[in-house]
């Protein structure tokens, strides 16, 4: 499941994440979070991964379909920097071997083990 909320005030999207969420769901909420009213394309992202996350393996025939998505959610925007929050190492190595199958993307994308360090990045 991915649930987000917009904070105006701060200029960012946070998402969370749980379960095992397919790659027609990140795509899905990828268009959610666009048609949402408080959308800015300006705003960056903080994506929380929770304890109980499972990332699949991407199929080998998505890696190009999610490059565009990704690519084309990125093209014209200031917010280009996502802030992925890890609950532990091992989805960290898992997310850094999706990361480096899917490059190149016009995303910034960062992974951290706090919240609190994400936002930092964010802001800064």
């Amino acid at each position: 499941m991915i649930t987000h909320k917009i904070d105006k005030l701060q200029g960012i999207i946070f998402a969370r994440v749980s379960g095992t969420p397919t790659t027609i769901l990140m795509m899905d909420h990828i268009q959610t979070v666009l048609n949402d009213p408080d959308f800015d394309p300006d705003y960056n992202a903080i994506i929380v991964l929770e304890e109980n996350t499972r990332i699949p393996g991407i199929p080998k025939d998505k890696i190009e379909t999610i490059r565009r998505v990704l690519n084309g959610y990125a093209e014209q925007r200031k917010g280009r920097n996502w802030a992925v929050v890890v609950p532990n190492h091992r989805l960290e190595a898992f997310l850094k071997i999706i990361l480096e199958l899917i490059s190149p993307v016009l995303l910034n994308i960062r992974i951290f083990q706090s919240e609190d360090d994400a936002l930092n990045w964010i802001k800064g």
